[in-house]
């Protein structure tokens, strides 16, 4: 069934919120409580307008159970409804972003499967995979060509893509309770996030939200809501993960390239100027839940290309302008920083965090950041987020796809092929910048338990 979720007064409301549409190049401007909400918006025509506070309502049946209507949080759920931890639902394996997979690897079993040229001339976004497939978009501008694709995990075959026009973005997917999320990107209110079932391709719902010409990471699912980036100005948006229904928006500074990390009661956002650091927001509300400030934060474009990724010891761990961080989400402040050439995604586990430094594999201590051990490719340099599982790390150059050994610290497996890893269900996919996702079968792969992962 399809719903499209368009106008209604909560929704309007919300939209111009979003926005702070401007009036000969001037900004709306807010006036908020002391809890935070609007209470008036000053408007770039001059004109002053109050916003009614809405009483609280009780939370909208979203699934069934039993044939009786439950809300989200009457069940309590705090996954995605993928096969089991091993999978890949969204970017970097969870809602926390860790990078971690709780499997054990058989490097020796390791096995090239297949390799398919899905986007022909267009690179690869990263994947999400669950469920015996693997759903892989195309980097596109403006390109009215199919960019959402459904394959089969044990073969790379097609069931089904979508073709979304002639859009400024198709970002990559994620998957949770049978459904496919991806958002499509363009201006104004022509930004949608989109659910499909995962089966057939049919249409759940299009829900549209505020964007200027923006690209994202994929989207956070949690506890059945959909938490993405979004907003005219910047901000974050969460979804009713069944109906597409907006449950809220929080405004935050502009910057798009990033995904909020959610656990128990809070989502986070890491963005810049004009007030850069860590932005907490009350995940059912959207209302403020801390703020970290980061002082030494260097501009260096509207786009993050990151997401916060949420440790064991109240810290989330993010990397920027060279610098790895460690915030303290429970004293308001950052508990230490490490200034060198860090880029990309640090994978955070067992209180350690792995990181690229200089195109090379460090691993440090999550409190304290004292060095343990490092690692270097044989050619070139490390790109892109990390897999770490309980026995190897997955990194890739732009040449090659190598296994570390987590007691050894060398490499007991590669491959020629570079690009986006993803883990699941004892598969490992790479996605590359040529179009071509290529898929390993990891055979004897076993879970935290001992079962063995019988890849598809």
């Amino acid at each position: 069934m399809k719903h499209t979720v368009l106008s209604g007064a909560a929704l309007a409301a919300a939209l111009l919120l979003a926005t702070g549409a401007t009036h000969a190049g001037r900004r709306a401007r807010e006036t908020r409580d002391a809890d935070g909400r609007v209470v008036r918006i000053l408007g770039p025509d001059g004109r002053a307008r109050d916003i009614a506070q809405e009483a609280p309502t009780a939370p909208e049946p979203e699934f069934s159970a039993g044939g009786i209507d439950l809300p989200s949080d009457a069940r309590d759920d705090d996954s995605t409804a993928a096969a089991e931890d091993t999978a890949w639902p969204m970017f970097q394996a969870n809602a926390r972003h860790t990078g971690y997979v709780p499997v054990m690897i058989n490097p020796s079993s390791l096995s090239f499967r297949w390799q398919k040229n899905v986007g022909g001339t267009f690179a690869l976004n990263p994947v999400t995979a669950a469920g015996g497939r693997v759903f892989v978009s195309l980097v596109t501008y403006f390109n009215n060509v199919p960019s959402l694709f459904a394959l089969s995990a044990a073969t790379g075959q097609t069931a089904w893509a979508k073709n979304f026009g002639s859009v400024f973005s198709v970002n990559p997917p994620s998957y949770g309770w049978g459904n496919v999320y991806v958002q499509t990107g363009n201006h104004g209110t022509d930004t949608w996030l989109h659910a499909f079932d995962a089966a057939t391709g049919a249409v759940v719902f299009e829900t549209p939200h505020q964007a200027q010409w923006e690209r994202y990471f994929a989207p956070t699912l949690y506890r059945r809501r959909v938490y993405v980036n979004g907003g005219y100005y910047g901000g974050m948006y969460a979804f009713n993960a069944g109906t597409g229904a907006m449950l809220w928006f929080a405004a935050l500074p502009q910057y798009d390239q990033w995904t909020p990390a959610v656990e128990g009661d809070r989502a986070y956002a890491y963005v810049g100027s004009y007030q850069p650091g860590l932005y907490g927001r009350d995940r059912m509300t959207g209302a403020a839940s801390g703020f970290v400030p980061d002082p030494n934060f260097e501009w260096n474009g509207w786009s993050m290309n990151l997401a916060p990724v949420l440790g064991d010891h109240a810290d989330v761990i993010s990397i920027h302008d060279g610098r790895l961080i460690s915030f303290d989400t429970f004293g308001g402040t950052i508990r230490w920083e490490v200034a060198s050439q860090f880029t990309g995604q640090p994978s955070v586990t067992g209180d350690r965090i792995y990181a690229v430094d200089n195109g090379h594999l460090v691993v440090l201590d999550e409190l304290n950041h004292a060095p343990l051990w490092s690692w270097t490719p044989p050619a070139g340099s490390l790109v892109g987020p990390m897999i770490v599982t309980d026995t190897h790390i997955f990194a890739s150059t732009a040449q090659a796809v190598h296994a570390v050994d987590l007691v050894s610290h060398g490499s007991v497996w590669s491959y020629p092929v570079g690009g986006h890893l993803a883990l699941s269900e004892g598969m490992l996919y790479v996605a590359s910048t040529d179009g071509k996702l290529t898929a390993f079968a990891a055979t004897g792969t076993r879970s935290r338990s001992g079962e063995e992962i019988t890849a598809p």
